[in-house]
């Protein structure tokens, strides 16, 4: 189980991280911005697909931001032990509607992040911006 904690609390933390720096601004930022430009509050990113619900985020920025990120999860997948065939699901959701204030005007937002395997482990992580 503490592998899939682990993978479960450090794939949302580099999202949303200033390690995960994008042309002109941070990933979360990017997907923060597009969702509310576009009228979305819940954003979900399938880490197996590697795509978005909704799917008018798997273009422009927002869809550029799918290919350093599935590296990274790659990677992070075989450090912990994993093979990708293994999980029979991995994804995380953004709901940017909360109404928290912090400094700066950065995006605030509730995380959950779900892994589950081909054999019934399942783990389930709830994060916010204050995480990071």
């Amino acid at each position: 189980m503490k592998p899939l904690k682990s993978l479960a609390h450090n794939i949302p933390h580099h999202f949303a991280s200033t390690l995960f720096y994008w042309k002109t601004d941070y990933a979360i930022n990017h997907l923060e911005k597009v969702a509310k430009a576009n009228g979305i509050d819940i954003v979900e990113i399938d880490l197996l697909a590697f795509e978005y619900t909704p799917e008018i985020l798997n273009t422009g920025i927002t869809g550029e931001l799918l290919v350093p990120l599935k590296d990274f999860v790659c990677q992070q997948i075989v450090k912990y032990g994993f093979e990708s065939i293994q999980l029979s699901q991995f994804k995380i959701k953004y709901d940017f509607s909360v109404s928290r204030k912090i400094a700066f005007e950065l995006p605030t937002y509730d995380c959950t992040c779900t892994i589950q395997t081909e054999s019934g482990r399942k783990y389930d992580v709830k994060l916010t911006e204050a995480n990071n």
